[in-house]
């Protein structure tokens, strides 16, 4: 028989009255994806805003632009989902953000050390997501990897 860990019942999401048992923690990452979304967005309309002023480049820009602005979007409803205890929020959280550390370490490797700050902010999204508590507030198993 398995055992599983002691966990304070009252973070289990069985009623989905995801603001009263939310962990601080799940908050906290919730706020970074929707900085996150703001951020993609902001800079999406702005390569689109782009493309309009320089013809010659107006395809790339676009394409970038269009791209960026959907995963803005993508991330406001991840973070959506984070807030009120969504298994799937979770699962798409975390897969964002062994994207997000990969992305980092090959930056960091060519040379480019800014994305020291975006690593340290997904290492601690993966870290806090797998905590007992935000587990057990997204429905998850003790033993769920994603």
């Amino acid at each position: 028989m398995v055992k599983l860990p002691n966990i304070d019942q009252k973070w289990f999401n069985t009623e989905r009255n995801s603001f009263s048992h939310r962990p601080p923690a799940v908050t906290i990452i919730a706020i970074l994806v929707i900085i996150t979304g703001v951020i993609a967005i902001v800079g999406g309309l702005a390569l689109l805003g782009v493309a309009a002023l320089v013809p010659e480049l107006s395809i790339v820009f676009f394409s970038i632009g269009g791209v960026l602005t959907a995963i803005g979007i993508g991330y406001l409803a991840v973070s959506y989902g984070l807030l009120k205890g969504r298994g799937w929020a979770w699962s798409i959280a975390l897969i964002l953000s062994y994207i997000g550390i990969v992305v980092a370490i090959i930056s960091i490797v060519s040379g480019n050390f800014v994305p020291v700050i975006n690593l340290a902010i997904n290492i601690a999204i993966v870290y806090f997501l797998y905590r007992p508590q935000a587990k057990a507030f997204f429905g998850k198993s003790p033993s769920a990897k994603i």
